[in-house]
């Protein structure tokens, strides 16, 4: 509801849609939206310049606001974009990096699980990410 307000506040047009729909009602009707004349569709779930953004931006910013002391990097998966991008930039500096990809443990689309309804907002329901390379892989630890 935050995010509503706020994009509110900027003068933003916000259309809600029916979480039960899932992901792909959701990305269809962006296409449909971005199709229009004066729109624009980033396609942020398959545009490859994503985890390039995080790992040529939010990477940098991660190691430089620790010093280089990162151990563990823990993100919600979301588009994976950035998660996946963070994550080989951080592996690009410290090979043993964890980097760990969290999902709604009623929607665990990556691991193989059917989907459920979950309650975490701006979680889109049912997608899964084509950017994380070892989706389903689970620590041994």
């Amino acid at each position: 509801f935050e995010r509503y307000i706020i994009c509110r506040q900027f003068g933003a047009e916000v259309r809600l849609l029916n979480p039960a729909a899932g992901a792909a009602a959701w990305i269809k009707y962006t296409q449909e939206l971005g199709a229009q004349p004066n729109h624009f569709y980033l396609n942020q779930m398959a545009n490859g310049d994503n985890p390039i953004a995080h790992e040529e931006r939010t990477g940098p910013e991660v190691w430089k606001q620790t010093d280089g002391a990162v151990d563990i990097f823990v993100h919600g998966i979301g588009t994976g974009g950035c998660i996946a991008g963070v994550g080989k930039y951080l592996k690009g500096k410290k090979s043993d990096v964890k980097v760990i990809a969290l999902e709604p443990s009623e929607a665990r689309v990556h691991t193989g699980a059917p989907m459920a309804k979950h309650g975490i907002v701006g979680w889109m329901p049912g997608f899964h990410s084509n950017f994380l390379e070892a989706a389903g892989r689970r620590s041994e630890e």
